[in-house]
């Protein structure tokens, strides 16, 4: 049996009486609820007068003794343990990836390879990737910033901590070439045209003209990219700039967004942005952009949403592409002369 009951209940047996008694006065009911049970039970006349007597001057009881009992039993001298608890002097190892997406796929299968081992597993802070593993006397601190992996732990620790971590990579490792062999992501895009499905009118929403270009002015993939990022900086869409193009980028490396019909969808989570935020652009005489059907891409919209935070992001990317396989509502797109007339044409698509 594994868990945080489970790793209560070790810890418990690890203390001494006297550790033993700072818990239990430590986890004695106040009584705040059985107060208002009695109450609603005396209404209802499930309880009598005296048994709800006996029960406000248990509470009374519990509330006045418990406090200074408590603080007498911590004021007590030695050690809680039966054990002596080793030398916390810590250590702190630092891991670097070659991106923000890898760190989180570490740290994820690091956090589920350390419950398999029976640690209790506490996040402290989802948006900081602060959280803390403790078994027994080890306890593990581990943050995640960007690319960077850090993991605090007493020197003791620090083998079991690099061994851990040692054991992911290779795990991972195998995952990934696993993966390779038995899926080519080029094939699989080739389905996203094949069936049917339904546009989410409501996430169209996320689509402004003021985040719009009718006539983009790039020649390339990443002039293109660049341009539309620098259309959501332009409107204070963006926390960091620099942050939302590199992951664009690091996105577009791993597998071209270029779609079929001059459509290219360009995507990624980033830490540069604080919610879902959309841009569109036309290039008119198109860019090369790797598309599946080996034509320029025309009709460009990039889609950024924040790492740490749930949205619509998968949804959006279905919506549109879904929206866009009208031909007839395409080249309208296209040859749209504005963006309010770029964005209208889609907004009123049912």
């Amino acid at each position: 049996m594994r868990g945080p009951f489970c790793t209560l209940r070790q810890e418990v047996m690890h203390c001494s009486a006297k550790g033993t008694m700072r818990i239990g006065l430590g986890m004695a009911p106040r009584g705040e609820m059985t107060l208002i049970l009695a109450g609603i039970g005396l209404a209802l006349h499930v309880l009598t007068k005296e048994i709800f007597a006996v029960l406000v001057l248990m509470i009374l009881i519990t509330t006045l003794a418990v406090p200074p009992a408590l603080s007498g039993m911590l004021r007590l001298p030695g050690r809680g343990t039966r054990r002596p608890v080793r030398d916390r002097d810590t250590t702190t190892i630092a891991w670097d990836f070659p991106s923000g997406k890898i760190a989180d796929l570490v740290l994820n299968t690091l956090l589920d390879d350390l419950k398999s081992e029976g640690f209790f597993i506490q996040t402290m802070d989802i948006n900081k990737g602060l959280c803390q593993a403790r078994k027994d006397d080890t306890s593990l601190t581990i943050r995640e910033h960007g690319n960077k992996m850090t993991i605090q732990t007493a020197n003791d620790d620090a083998h079991f901590a690099r061994t851990v971590v040692y054991e992911v990579i290779v795990e991972l490792y195998e995952y990934i070439g696993k993966l390779r062999e038995s899926s080519n992501p080029r094939d699989m895009k080739k389905s996203l045209a094949e069936g049917g499905g339904k546009t989410r009118q409501n996430l169209l929403s996320y689509i402004h003209a003021d985040c719009a270009s009718a006539s983009l002015r790039g020649t390339s993939k990443l002039e293109i990219i660049t341009e539309l990022v620098d259309l959501l900086d332009a409107r204070g869409k963006l926390r960091d700039r620099a942050t939302v193009l590199a992951d664009v980028l690091e996105r577009e490396d791993a597998t071209s967004t270029g779609m079929e019909h001059g459509i290219a969808l360009p995507h990624a989570k980033s830490d540069g942005v604080d919610d879902m935020e959309v841009a569109v652009g036309i290039k008119r005489n198109g860019v090369e952009f790797a598309s599946m059907d080996n034509k320029k891409a025309r009709l460009f919209i990039l889609i950024v949403s924040p790492k740490k935070t749930s949205g619509p992001h998968i949804q959006f990317l279905a919506t549109i592409s879904m929206l866009l396989r009208d031909e007839a509502l395409r080249e309208k797109i296209i040859s749209a002369a504005t963006p309010e007339e770029m964005v209208a044409l889609m907004h009123a698509e049912k």
